[in-house]
């Protein structure tokens, strides 16, 4: 089996840190689905974090997604139900809000990731 290229490439990566202009990179690999499926890599990932999660770029229920998003051990974690909001970064807090989608944004101001070239328009978060 051939290594996995990732997007970019760890020496792109470090000059991207190098300057702490962005707090995230956002790395790619494209896996073809012959040879794993998306769930079958969620079910690899379970059996490393309790927390994961999986993304489908699908526009309706016929077509097949452009991206697959896969990702575990976020850094943050956000639970809302109604006004009620839990945040999980090492520590819980939990509190009241009135716009959870305002507070979900002022905290994601802290972490800036660069705009990639032949990326899709959402790269996590």
């Amino acid at each position: 089996m051939a290594a996995m290229k990732l997007v970019p490439s760890v020496e792109e990566m470090q000059q991207l840190l190098k300057y702490k202009e962005y707090d995230i990179i956002p790395v790619k690999a494209e896996i073809y689905a012959d040879n794993i499926t998306p769930i079958e890599v969620m079910r690899i990932l379970k059996n490393i974090s309790k927390h994961c999660f999986i993304l489908e770029s699908v526009e309706d229920q016929v077509n097949w997604g452009r991206y697959t998003f896969i990702g575990y051990d976020p850094i943050l974690e956000f639970t809302v139900n109604e006004h009620k909001m839990r945040i999980r970064s090492g520590m819980t807090i939990e509190k009241e809000v009135e716009d959870p989608a305002v507070e979900i944004r002022n905290i994601l101001k802290d972490y800036k990731s660069p705009r990639m070239e032949d990326f899709p328009t959402f790269t996590g978060g």
